[in-house]
């Protein structure tokens, strides 16, 4: 074999290590993307009620799309397990939209406008098997 033809095996060789694992990282980054791929959940906010577009909820990460439909600016906090009252900040306005991502773990979780919880502007999720989760709410309530 000539000089030339080993010299070209071994970056034929190298070629074929790196293609390897850069294909390795390539599967092992879509392996922790798919791990973290956020749940995305629309949530619709109007005077004195709170809808969810799902009514059943796993552990993981979510996204809550809070949607205000109303004529009146809300406001959005979710507390629960591991969830000391995360709000999104400042009001939203009326035909505006706004994101929170967060990590459910199983358990309740309450959802309420702060301006109006009074009027009885809240929910609960339940997460991980529940099937009542979810539910549209106005006045009362046994909590806050």
């Amino acid at each position: 074999m000539s000089k030339f033809v080993r010299t070209r095996a071994r970056y034929g060789f190298a070629a074929i290590i790196v293609a390897a694992a850069l294909a390795g990282v390539a599967v092992a980054g879509l392996a922790a993307h798919a791990a973290t791929r956020s749940t995305r959940v629309i949530v619709t906010e109007r005077e004195y009620r709170i809808t969810l577009s799902r009514r059943s909820f796993k552990p993981g990460t979510v996204t809550l799309v809070v949607q205000n439909r109303g004529k009146l600016r809300h406001t959005f906090e979710i507390r629960g397990p591991g969830i000391a009252g995360k709000r999104i900040a400042g009001t939203i306005a009326p035909g505006a939209q706004r994101s929170l991502t967060l990590r459910l773990r199983g358990g309740t979780y309450n959802m309420w406008c702060v301006i109006h919880r009074a009027q009885g502007m809240k929910t609960t999720i339940k997460v991980a098997g529940a099937t009542t989760a979810g539910t549209t709410t106005s006045g009362g309530g046994a909590w806050g």
